[in-house]
């Protein structure tokens, strides 16, 4: 959906759709819960600076390299948020969560047909787009800690700051780089994607903050978001008729997996 375009233009189109987008959400929250502190806001400037790094590359991993190399490797960041904050902020480990965060990259990888993971790990220092893709993994798990620890403040601030500021910063490297033309262009043959991951990735965002600040753990919560690839699996069968009856044993891993993360 964003081939072709500068990582700019495509940040600026998203996360510009999911700062309004979650405008809504901050006046409903903000009259139950009126902001009393702004200890967040370092951690909400330090994340959104450090993402326009990850999202840059990811964008450069999708126009240089090829999906069945490039998805496998995304799945696999799921390994890295998983042990970070068990090494660095004191999280429990235990075994139950480890196989469950197996079974849960096992059945992220066997529901995309057609892709083999042995083959686009063999190929990472092969593929340029590879190469972007594990830089973007790495990036995106040092932001998690960092999710992880403003969590403990206001979670549901501290997201709706992180995407407001993602807008903001991505809007001005279209400003510098001149590439408003891309942006109309992306937005005008893609304005119901656009809006559709805005709204679904701007709140998706913050929900998995409020789970943090609840009390879950970083390590079970990121992996169980994971969970996203198999709604999309169930909504393609419903809405164009996708067959998904191969898929079934990626299914049963992933539920699997996200009862064992939280029984662990």
């Amino acid at each position: 959906m964003v081939v072709g375009y500068s990582p700019f233009a495509a940040g600026f189109a998203f996360y510009g759709a999911a700062m309004i987008a979650l405008i809504p959400t901050l006046i409903v929250y903000s009259r139950y819960h009126p902001l009393t502190s702004l200890h967040f806001l370092p951690y909400a400037i330090v994340s959104a600076s450090l993402f326009i790094t990850p999202f840059y590359f990811y964008i450069a991993a999708l126009n240089h390299g090829e999906v069945s190399v490039i998805t496998p490797l995304y799945s696999l960041g799921t390994l890295l948020v998983f042990f970070l904050p068990i090494l660095f902020q004191g999280e429990a480990f235990t075994w139950l969560k480890l196989a469950g965060v197996l079974l849960l990259l096992a059945g992220s990888l066997f529901l995309m047909p057609g892709i083999n993971p042995i083959a686009s790990l063999r190929n990472l220092l092969q593929d340029k787009g590879a190469r972007f893709m594990l830089v973007n993994t790495a990036l995106i798990a040092v932001i998690r800690l960092i999710d992880n620890r403003a969590a403990d403040f206001d979670p549901i601030y501290y997201g709706i700051s992180c995407a407001v500021l993602c807008g903001v910063f991505f809007g001005v490297g279209v400003l510098v780089t001149k590439t408003w033309h891309e942006l109309f262009g992306l937005y005008k043959a893609r304005k119901a994607f656009v809006w559709a991951n805005g709204i679904v990735n701007g709140h998706a965002y913050v929900s998995l903050l409020a789970a943090l600040g609840a009390g879950l753990d970083m390590s079970v919560a990121e992996p169980v978001s994971n969970m996203s690839m198999l709604i999309a699996v169930v909504m393609g069968h419903y809405m164009f008729r996708e067959k998904i009856r191969a898929r079934l044993l990626a299914s049963i891993l992933m539920i699997v997996g996200v009862f064992l993360l939280v029984r662990g």
